[in-house]
């Protein structure tokens, strides 16, 4: 079967295709090299016409197709750009992470230090504390003891006097 630009319609609007074409030449629409709009002699590689027809306009489907194709390449540039950019946030983190951890590994070599010292004081605090807690113990047992001796002594002596208001209160009465 012969070639036709487009097979769905018949060749120059004729039933049946490039067979019902009345062409002298017999090449139904083939490429072949013809005189451009300027007037230059270009071969079939570089600005080919169909023989025969006329210049084709696009229809609905395919400009709807070339509106696609647009969008479709500005939405791969505009991505390309946002991935670009994301490249460029992602190494500027890296480097961030990296100089952060150079910095908080002395730090951290500080702080151990630091609580080792800490841990160290406390055991002495810890020791002092026992210590003044045994010396209340201590201070409150003598309390106690002078306590009773002081208010045993008192009692003691509060009787005893009383013992002698009484006697002298009875041989005078006597």
């Amino acid at each position: 079967m012969p070639f036709s630009p487009d097979p769905g319609r018949a060749a120059a609007g004729r039933p049946g295709g490039c067979e019902a074409r009345a062409d002298a030449s017999g090449t139904c629409g083939r490429v072949t090299a013809k005189a451009t709009y300027e007037g230059h002699l270009r071969g079939p590689a570089t600005r080919a016409t169909y023989e025969g027809t006329e210049p084709h306009m696009l229809t609905a489907g395919e400009v709807a197709g070339l509106i696609v194709a647009m969008f479709w390449a500005i939405l791969v540039c505009f991505l390309a750009m946002v991935l670009v950019k994301l490249a460029r946030l992602l190494v500027e983190t890296t480097k961030m992470v990296s100089e952060l951890s150079d910095r908080v590994v002395p730090l951290l070599d500080d702080v151990t230090v630091t609580i080792g010292e800490t841990n160290r004081q406390l055991v002495t605090v810890e020791a002092i504390a026992g210590n003044v807690k045994e010396v209340s113990d201590h201070a409150a047992k003598v309390s106690r003891v002078a306590s009773g001796l002081v208010t045993g002594s008192f009692v003691k002596a509060s009787a005893f006097r009383y013992g002698v208001r009484r006697a002298l209160e009875g041989r005078r009465r006597s």
